[in-house]
């Protein structure tokens, strides 16, 4: 099965790449293992289509592996692999929302269906465009579909923060110079390999770190050893018992670890147990909080004292750790699944503890930390650590030789530190990391085994506990007002306008205003009260966001544009990179009468796209509304506007969207046939009975593919699902 897993899938690269099948097959030999697991399992299961394991069609596909064939093998192959990856995992999330009826993407699942010409013309344009994160959204022109497309990694350092000359010195958050430490994994399994290391870190200083807390979520919720359930309670085994209040009552969720206590999920506690003599698992109850019996509820701070008070030797400064940074929040930039609550709440349960120094370090920075780490870093008074090389190998010689943290051991892993020993062996860039194939050839929540490493992840960021969280507060403070208006929560919005809370709070990147979230949640009344409390309502759009009107005419909300226009919106606002103007938005939604109030308001239909935009043209007639079309032709639309970076003119997205009517009208209107190229095409599946083999040997034909007798003509297939989109 093996060899003919690679057959199939060197030969389709082979003939899609329009490479040699010997040099395929000996790059794809050494690619990292993961690689190969990510080809066969889309390729496999789209020739052998299976409904346990579903894969998605790709749209425009020829020519994006033409594109992607023009590079050398190495980054192709993993290329491929790193957008199989995205949409595997897109798609399983989508499909585990709907199985627990959560919001998700109904049409997509229907469609199975991921357009790939922005990829193309990225390619096209800039080679190097492969370096950039694949990201996934919406399609307007294909409802149901979604589109691929390049966003360029925003760049993380921490050079910014001061410099700490040495662990040895007074850490930020400490009163004087501390040797007794006690180490708290802020959230997830591998802290706790993280926190021993500092501990050894710190050892090479003549400072002691024995105590360490691992602090685990009640219920499971990411995979860990095969076979292993999510969702249930985290059950802890051949523990050395249960820590108890001062009163002598057991602390539930706290537990003593020994050499052989292992739990459910990733159990990586007793790992260091040779090298600390003082392990404790803690159990946070935060959510799942509401179906914990009473008897059986505990707080975070109450835990994490009771552990504290029984330590050998009087603690002076708690050292929090994090691996990656998703302390300081949601890496939305590059797509990351990160759930920084758990974090957040270890901060702030430190927080509040009493008559200890409390220092927080984040180590391999930049793993799944957001763009605005540096900044949230900064205003918390937080210093960068440098490691020497000493230090690194240190750091090497346990994740590899001593914790065998590495790959080699299927039950202990960890992606920040997988991540972290890419860096320290010099890698930068795009990785596929060495995670067991059980938790990547999987349909019930995969891990993605790419990621981007980066510089930074080699350095330490240490910060004040107090100061870090009340800058996590501050931050959160800001959101809560977006957060309430975007969810229609009008009291809450009335509580916080009251508090003075900030309604001009400015959107993060991808984010929205609270204007610019009741507008696009369709709440009137909580518009009313914003504009009321002085909302700016022409705040500009963020990066791949947009306005309040944007927002409005996008999700339809006639009753909202009116009042924003009332209110001295500009029509006109321009789109952000991905966004649209407010014309072009109501065009693409397919909302006329918006359409005609904008127009009338002096909306420009002859607006540019904006880079992978359209005009409000290209969007009605994608998205398939024929009255939209003639209002805007009727206005004076140009009808052979030429396609935007990864656009389409009217008459392609008409074409590529099945739409005959408005081909028609686009026509009649005076539409360049010429302007009709390339609509979307899916190729055809292989029969699983014919012959694929393809020899380097082989001439190619005149159409640029290669033949071989025996096989079933030119590429042998495409992997995507049976009859495409």
């Amino acid at each position: 099965m093996v060899n003919d897993d690679r057959r199939v899938v060197c030969s389709y690269l082979a003939a899609s790449f329009l490479q040699p099948l010997g040099e395929c097959e000996q790059v794809y030999d050494s690619a990292p293992r993961n690689v190969r697991t990510t080809l066969v399992r889309q390729v496999q299961n789209a020739h052998r289509p299976h409904p346990d394991r579903p894969v998605s069609s790709f749209v425009n596909e020829r020519p994006f592996m033409r594109a992607l064939g023009r590079l050398p093998l190495e980054y192709s192959i993993v290329t491929l692999a790193r957008l199989y990856e995205e949409v595997h995992v897109y798609l399983c999330r989508a499909l585990d929302c709907a199985r627990k009826g959560k919001a998700h993407n109904v049409d997509f699942l229907k469609s199975r269906c991921v357009e790939l010409k922005a990829l193309t013309d990225g390619l096209i344009e800039r080679e190097s465009a492969f370096k950039d994160q694949i990201y996934l959204e919406s399609n307007a022109w294909r409802p149901g579909a979604l589109q691929a497309s390049w966003r360029p990694i925003p760049s993380i350092t921490f050079d910014n923060l001061p410099v700490l000359n040495s662990l040895a010195d007074l850490l930020p958050g400490e009163m004087s110079i501390r040797h007794e430490y006690a180490g708290i994994g802020g959230g997830g399994g591998s802290d706790v390999i993280s926190t021993s290391i500092m501990g050894h870190l710190l050892r090479l200083h003549k400072k002691e770190m024995d105590l360490l807390i691992s602090t685990r979520t009640w219920a499971i919720g990411s995979q860990g050893k095969a076979g292993a359930k999510m969702g249930i309670k985290r059950e802890v085994y051949k523990h050395g018992g249960t820590v108890n209040y001062a009163n002598g009552t057991p602390v539930p969720g706290t537990y003593r670890v020994e050499k052989h206590t292992h739990a459910e999920g990733r159990d990586l506690e007793a790992i260091p147990y040779a090298k600390h003599s003082q392990i404790y698992m803690v159990l946070d109850q935060g959510e799942s909080r509401s179906s914990i019996p009473e008897g059986d509820q505990a707080n975070l701070p109450d835990q994490f004292q009771a552990i504290l008070s029984q330590s050998k030797q009087p603690i002076q400064t708690i050292m929090t750790i994090d691996t990656g940074g998703d302390v300081f929040g949601v890496d939305i930039d590059c797509g990351t699944t990160a759930t920084p609550d758990q974090d957040y709440r270890v901060q702030q349960a430190i927080s509040t503890l009493s008559g200890y120094d409390l220092v927080t370090c984040v180590v391999a920075p930049g793993v799944d930390a957001p763009s605005f780490s540096p900044e949230i870093a900064e205003q918390a008074g937080g210093m960068v650590y440098h490691l020497s090389r000493n230090e690194k190998d240190r750091m090497l010689k346990l994740l590899v030789d001593e914790y065998r943290m590495d790959g080699s051991d299927p039950n202990r892993f960890g992606k920040t530190s997988l991540a972290l020993q890419a860096r320290l062996k010099g890698k930068l860039g795009w990785v596929s990391l060495d995670l067991p194939e059980y938790v990547v050839d999987t349909w019930e929540n995969p891990w993605n085994s790419f990621v981007y490493v980066r510089e930074c992840m080699e350095d330490l960021v240490l910060m004040p506990t107090v100061k870090l969280v009340r800058e996590l507060d501050r931050r959160r403070g800001k959101e809560l007002i977006t957060t309430a208006a975007g969810g229609g929560h009008i009291e809450i919005v009335d509580r916080l306008i009251a508090a003075n809370a900030e309604v001009n709070a400015p959107a993060a990147s991808h984010g929205h205003t609270a204007l610019q979230a009741a507008a696009g949640g369709g709440h009137l009344k909580i518009v009313e009260r914003l504009i009321a409390a002085n909302a700016e309502v022409n705040t500009p759009a963020a990066s791949h966001g947009h306005t309040a009107l944007q927002a409005a005419a996008g999700g339809g909300h006639l009753k909202i544009v009116e009042r924003l226009i009332a209110a001295n919106a500009e029509v006109n606002a321009p789109a952000a990179s991905h966004g649209h103007t407010a014309l072009q938005a109501a065009a693409g939604g397919g909302h006329p009468k918006i359409v005609e109030i904008l127009i009338a308001a002096g909306a420009e239909v002859n607006a540019p796209a904006a880079s992978h935009g359209h005009t409000a043209l290209q969007a009605a007639a994608g998205g398939g509304h024929p009255k939209i079309v003639e209002i805007l032709i009727a206005a004076g639309a140009e009808v052979n506007a030429p396609a935007a970076s990864h656009g389409h003119t009217a008459l392609q997205a008409a074409a590529g969207g099945g739409h005959p009517k408005i081909v028609e009208i686009l026509i009649a209107a005076g539409a360049g046939p010429e302007s009709a190229l390339e609509v979307p095409h899916v190729l055809p599946s292989l029969d699983p009975k014919e012959n694929i083999a393809i020899t380097s040997d082989k001439k190619r034909n005149k159409r640029g593919y290669h033949r071989s007798a025996g096989s079933c003509g030119e590429i042998p297939f495409s992997p995507t699902r049976p009859g495409g989109c």
